[in-house]
C-alpha cells in the first residue's frame, strides 16, 4: 500500500515520527542540531532511565544473580522514606475522618463513615466515585448507596450499584444553568421541578455484585416554602407517605421512610402543587461506609461560592453530616477560569 493511499492523519503521525527519529540516523545530525540551546543528544532520555528495577525484601533470593540494580532516582534518606499509603496533613485536618473510618473498621455499632463526593462531568456518571465506593464498601462494608440526584439532569447521568429510573416531566436547573436566582439547589447543586402529579423516581437495590444490595430507608431532600405542593414516598409498593412542602418561609426539608429487612425498592412521586425536590439518600444500619457521587456537568469550584446560596447550602451539608467532603475540579478551569473564579 502506497503512503498516498494512507489517510491525512495517519500520514501526519508518520511523518512526525520520522522527522523525530531522523537525527538519531544521521549522526552529524544528531550531534548538532541545537533545540532552545541545548544539544538534541542532551534532550534525550538515557535508557537505562526509562526502566526503575524495585527490589522487594522478599524476593531478594530471586535477585541475586543481578549485581547491580539502576533506580531512577537516588535512594531517600531513612528519615524521609515515604509509606504508600501515606498522606501528609500536617494540620491533621483529617484526624475526624481517620478516626471514623477506624470505628467502621472495627465494627463499632453503627459506626457508618460517610463521604461526599463534588466534581465536574468526570464525576456525573459515577466511574470515579462508583470504583472508589467499591472498593471502600468491599474493605469496609456497604451500609448503602449515598446520595442520588431525583432525575438525570443529563443524559449520562448514572450510579453505579443501583436501580434507578425517572421520569414524568421533571424540569430541573443547576449550578451552571440555575432556573431561579435563589441559589438553592440542594447538597448535589441540582434542583428539580414539578407542578402538579406524575413526576417520579424510583431506587433499588441491584441483584448482581458485592454491594448496592440493601437498602432500609431513604431520606428525601426538598424545599419547604410558601403554598409548596406534595409528594408522596413508597417502600415496597405499598407503604406510603404524603408529604406537604408547604411553609411560612423557605427552607430545607427532609422526610425519611423506613422499611423492615431488605427494601424491595423506594419511590418518590409528586402528588399535586409546586414542589422542588433535590435527591435521595439510601442507606442502611450495617456498619460500614457510604459515598456520595455529586456531579455537575460543566461545573468549576468557583461555582460553589456564587452560583449556591450559602445558608441553604450549609443547611445541607449539615443535615448530610459528612466525617469526609471531598472537592474534585480543575478540568474546566484549565479552559477557561478567570483568576477571580480560581
Amino acid at each position: 500500500m502506497g503512503i498516498s493511499k494512507i489517510n491525512k492523519p495517519a500520514r501526519t503521525i508518520i511523518f512526525v515520527v520520522l522527522f523525530a527519529l531522523l537525527p538519531l540516523a544521521i549522526p552529524r545530525v544528531k550531534d548538532k542540531l541545537v533545540v532552545k540551546g541545548q544539544n538534541y543528544r542532551e534532550l534525550l532520555p538515557d535508557a537505562r532511565e526509562l526502566v526503575a528495577f524495585k527490589q522487594h525484601s522478599a524476593s531478594s533470593t530471586a535477585l541475586s544473580t543481578t549485581e547491580i540494580v539502576e533506580t531512577a532516582e537516588p535512594p531517600k534518606p531513612a528519615n524521609q522514606t515515604c509509606s504508600d499509603q501515606l498522606i501528609e496533613d500536617p494540620d491533621h485536618a483529617m484526624d475526624a475522618f481517620n478516626a471514623a473510618l477506624a470505628r467502621t473498621d472495627k465494627k463499632d455499632q453503627g459506626a457508618i463513615t460517610r463521604i461526599t463526593h463534588y466534581g465536574d462531568s468526570p464525576i456525573t456518571n459515577d466511574g470515579i466515585t462508583g470504583t472508589t465506593r467499591q472498593l471502600m464498601q468491599e474493605r469496609f462494608g456497604d451500609s448503602g448507596h449515598g446520595f442520588i440526584l431525583m432525575d438525570r439532569p443529563w443524559d449520562w447521568y448514572g450510579h453505579q450499584a443501583i436501580t434507578f429510573s425517572s421520569g414524568g416531566g421533571w424540569s430541573n436547573g443547576s449550578l451552571m444553568n440555575p432556573r431561579s436566582r435563589d441559589g438553592e439547589l440542594g447538597l448535589g447543586g441540582v434542583a428539580f421541578f414539578s407542578n402538579g402529579p406524575g413526576s417520579y423516581a424510583r431506587f433499588a437495590p441491584v441483584t448482581t455484585g458485592s454491594i448496592g444490595r440493601k437498602f432500609t430507608r431513604m431520606e428525601v431532600y426538598y424545599l419547604e416554602k410558601p403554598n409548596g405542593g406534595e409528594f408522596s414516598i413508597i417502600a415496597n409498593e405499598k407503604e406510603s407517605r404524603v408529604i406537604s412542602t408547604s411553609t411560612d418561609h423557605e427552607k430545607s426539608g427532609f422526610a425519611e421512610v423506613r422499611t423492615e429487612g431488605n427494601a424491595g425498592s423506594f419511590s418518590v412521586k409528586t402528588v399535586s402543587g409546586d414542589v422542588r425536590l433535590f435527591g435521595a439518600v439510601l442507606e442502611n444500619d450495617d456498619t460500614g461506609v457510604v459515598y456520595d457521587s455529586l456531579g455537575v456537568n460543566g461545573a468549576f469550584a468557583g461555582l460553589l461560592a456564587t452560583a449556591m446560596n450559602e445558608q441553604h447550602w450549609a443547611e445541607q451539608l449539615k443535615h448530610r453530616n459528612s466525617n469526609l467532603i471531598i472537592l474534585n475540579y480543575g478540568t474546566n478551569e484549565s479552559e477557561y477560569a478567570s483568576d477571580d473564579q480560581m
